[in-house]
Order: structure tokens, then C-alpha cells, then sequence
């Protein structure tokens, strides 16, 4: 069976969030679990209690991505040396010295990897800066996700065929996306949502899919 505990494992295990971009407490987690459990069908349950709960954990996912909002960075010092950060004072907020540093340039400096960045302004070359320097940072997970993922921009549907003067395609539209309503479209934007709707259409559910 699900549980918060369960899913909080699924987050940092699954989806990969660190805990300077999540905490452990943040209501973003437990508002997404408890979204999830309103919308999983529970016939799903009484087939498979494992396939009940992976659906839930991926729609508590992708309900995540779509809602949580990046916690404020934080004001500090501390001095570069190679691609290394050190944090010699932090006057507010929250961030971890010591970090390997993915990028250093004019304008950023990064922390972390994909997604997952500190930009620290103001602008300037840090390159390897060993004199102490007062930085504030603004952590961009959470927004990172929802412009790869597209998840503010409008989807009327599926696309049925498409084509040029050079070439022409036409996809076969399976049978579950003729029954998608207009709330299920977004599902399609995270992998987490497309693996939600794989369980759903498996058992039918409140979502035009029974």
C-alpha cells in the first residue's frame, strides 16, 4: 500500500530530488501524495497492491512537478578554489559547502547537475576566486522541470498525422488517447504522468477511460 513514508523513498530513490531542492518537510509532498491518492482508481488495488501503489507514487510525481515551488536560496560568502566551493558564512537561508561545481562562468555558477543548479548573481567571472566574496543564490529545480517538461504550455490534443512537401507521417492513435478528456492531456507532459495513465487505462477510471 502506499504510505507518505513510501513515497518520500520513491522521490529521492525514483525521481532522484535532492534534499536541498525538497526538504523532508516540505507540504509539496504530502499535497501531492494525498492529490494522488483522491485520483488512482482503487480497482487497481484489487488486482495489484504493487501496481496500486507505483501508480499512485507516479501521479504523486508528476502532480509534484507540476505544483512545488523552489524554496528561496540563501545569502553567503565563501571563495573558489578549481571547481570547488567553500561556504565560509551563510547570513540567511540554506545551502552546502564543499559541492563540486558543474559550470563556472560569466554570469553563473552552478551547483549540481541537470536541473538542479544555484545561479548566483551578481554577474562576473568567479573562475577560481580564493578571496572570500558575498554571493545570493536562487536554487531553479522545480522551474527547470516545468519548462523541460513544457507544463504551462496549452495542449488542445494528439497530433493524428503530420507532413511537408518533402515527407509525410501518420501515427495510428491508440484507443486510450481517443479517450483522454481535456484534464488527462497534461498526464502526458512527465514520464510519471505516462506511467499513471498506463496503469489507469489497464482498469478503467474516473479520468474517460472506463
Amino acid at each position: 500500500m502506499p504510505t507518505l513514508a513510501g513515497y518520500l523513498l520513491w522521490i529521492r530513490n525514483f525521481m532522484g530530488v535532492p534534499v536541498s531542492a525538497l526538504p523532508d518537510n516540505s507540504i509539496y509532498i504530502a499535497y501531492s501524495f494525498s492529490a494522488a491518492q483522491e485520483i488512482v482508481p482503487d480497482e487497481l488495488n484489487q488486482v495489484s497492491a504493487f501496481n496500486f501503489t507505483d501508480a499512485t507514487y507516479n501521479l504523486a510525481g508528476h502532480i509534484l512537478i507540476t505544483t512545488a515551488q523552489d524554496h528561496p536560496g540563501a545569502v553567503f560568502s565563501g571563495y573558489i578554489a578549481g571547481n570547488n566551493l567553500t561556504v565560509v558564512l551563510i547570513s540567511s537561508g540554506t545551502i552546502a559547502s564543499g559541492q563540486a561545481l558543474s559550470a563556472v562562468g560569466l554570469n553563473a555558477l552552478v551547483i549540481g547537475g541537470s536541473g538542479y543548479a544555484w545561479e548566483v548573481n551578481p554577474a562576473q567571472n568567479y573562475g577560481s576566486v580564493l578571496t572570500p566574496f558575498t554571493m545570493t543564490s536562487t536554487l531553479n529545480y522545480f522551474a527547470a522541470f516545468r519548462a523541460q517538461f513544457k507544463i504551462f504550455e496549452f495542449v488542445g490534443g494528439v497530433v493524428a498525422s503530420s507532413g511537408d512537401e518533402g515527407s509525410n507521417t501518420s501515427l495510428s492513435v491508440v484507443e486510450i488517447m481517443q479517450r483522454l478528456k481535456f484534464s488527462d492531456l497534461q498526464y502526458l507532459k512527465t514520464p510519471y504522468g505516462q506511467t499513471y495513465l498506463s496503469y489507469a487505462d489497464r482498469v478503467g477510471s474516473p479520468f474517460g477511460m472506463s
